[in-house]
């Protein structure tokens, strides 16, 4: 099962849904949090460290650091509950391509484990980075270093058919045009 979420555990109800789902108590969850995308700081993100101090304080006791870019994508089958914080989505699509942990996810999110994406770990699941670099544009972002990695191939892992905006309803605070010009794209391109 996939969850997508742009604030992570500041939600109060995605560790309730979480918890019922899995149908575990917090003791008997085993949990990795990636860092892939959190960079430069990784595990000392302070959105990573946020969510370990969260889930230690909800009685979650096994909790790992994960990233594509060193850990082998087969030890995601042991855990219950995998959090894909997050960061760069450049560098996350990355080194998924890289470690070819596509089919490993897949699987994953066809059982009844949760992967919780947040922001770029939603982004993941979905068809991919298409459109960010016009979005980075719409909101004045300067995106000159955000493919600093090279990704040639934006495709995400077309688990759902949808096009993910993390964060749509901040962003919707600083350009109250927001909704009328991604409106434009999706009448451009055919976009339901």
């Amino acid at each position: 099962m996939i969850v997508f979420s742009s604030s992570g555990f500041a939600d109060e109800h995605l560790f309730s849904f979480c918890s019922h789902k899995l149908n575990k108590v917090p003791q008997d969850i085993t949990c990795c949090v990636i860092t892939t995308a959190a960079i430069p700081d990784k595990e000392n993100n302070r959105w990573v460290l946020f969510t370990k101090q969260y889930l230690l304080g909800k009685g979650i006791l096994r909790i790992s650091y994960f990233d594509f870019e060193s850990d082998p994508p087969e030890e995601l089958h042991k855990y219950n509950l995998i959090i894909i914080a997050g960061g760069n989505p450049y560098s996350l699509f990355y080194f998924v391509k890289k470690s070819h942990s596509e089919p490993i996810l897949k699987t994953i999110a066809d059982s009844q484990n949760i992967i919780v994406g947040i922001s770029a770990g939603a982004m993941l699941f979905t068809s991919g980075l298409h459109y960010i670099s016009e979005w980075n544009r719409i909101m004045g972002f300067d995106s000159s270093k955000d493919n600093s990695i090279g990704l040639a191939d934006l495709d995400g892992l077309k688990v759902v058919d949808m096009i993910v905006f993390p964060h749509y309803d901040l962003f919707l605070q600083k350009n109250p045009r927001l909704e009328e010009e991604l409106r434009r794209i999706e009448d451009r391109d055919g976009i339901k």
